[in-house]
C-alpha cells in the first residue's frame, strides 16, 4: 500500500494538473505507474503513447513545465482531461482547478491539500479518482447516482460535492452545506 506521504510529491503533478498520485495504475501494488513525468516504464500506452499533452511539441520544446505556462491554454487537449475527470470517473478531480490552485498558493500548499483531500481516513491509504476507494483497506467514498425529474446527479457525500449530468456535456456543480 501507498501512503499519502510517499504519492504526493511534485513529479506527480502531470503538465495538464492532474495529480497523478489519485490514478488507479500509479496505486498498483506491483509496476506502478511513475505519473506523467517519470519514464514510459509502467505507464498505460494512453498516457505513454497517444496522450497529446505528454507528446505536445510545443510544451517540449518550450519548456513548459505546466500546460498553463502556454499562451495556447487552455488547449483542446487540456479541455478533454477537464472534462473526463470532472464528470467520467466516480470522484472528481479538475486539471484546471489544480493548475490554479499551484500558481495562487505554491506547490507545497497545493500538496498539503491533495494530502487532506485525498488520503483515507481509516487506513492513511489514498483513494483513486477512478474508482472512488482507497488503496489500501479498499473503503468506498461513497459515490451516489440518483435521478430526479429530468435531471441526474451524482453526489459525493464524503467530498460534499453534487453533480448534474445532463444530455449536453455540461456539468453543474454545488457544494453542499456542512
Amino acid at each position: 500500500m501507498y501512503t499519502a506521504n510517499e504519492m504526493f510529491t511534485p513529479k506527480m503533478v502531470a503538465p495538464c494538473g492532474l495529480d497523478c498520485s489519485l490514478c488507479l495504475k500509479a496505486l498498483e501494488k506491483e509496476a506502478p505507474c511513475p505519473g506523467c513525468n517519470g519514464p514510459d516504464a509502467n505507464k498505460p500506452s494512453f498516457c505513454s503513447e497517444r496522450c497529446g499533452i505528454i507528446r505536445c511539441r510545443k510544451r517540449k520544446e518550450e519548456g513548459y513545465a505546466f500546460c498553463d505556462e502556454c499562451p495556447e491554454y487552455p488547449c483542446g487537449d487540456v479541455m478533454e482531461k477537464e472534462r473526463r475527470y470532472t464528470s467520467a470517473y466516480p470522484l472528481v478531480e479538475s486539471p484546471l482547478k489544480n493548475l490554479r490552485r499551484i500558481r495562487e498558493n505554491g506547490m507545497e500548499k497545493f500538496l498539503k491539500s491533495e494530502r487532506a483531500q485525498w488520503t483515507c481516513g481509516e487506513c492513511g491509504g489514498v483513494i483513486s479518482v477512478h474508482t472512488d476507494k482507497c488503496c489500501g483497506c479498499g473503503k468506498n467514498y461513497g459515490v451516489q447516482v440518483i435521478s430526479m425529474g429530468e435531471d441526474t446527479w451524482r453526489i459525493n457525500l464524503s467530498l460534499f460535492t453534487c453533480i448534474r449530468l445532463t444530455k449536453s456535456s455540461t456539468a453543474h456543480r454545488g457544494r453542499a452545506a456542512v
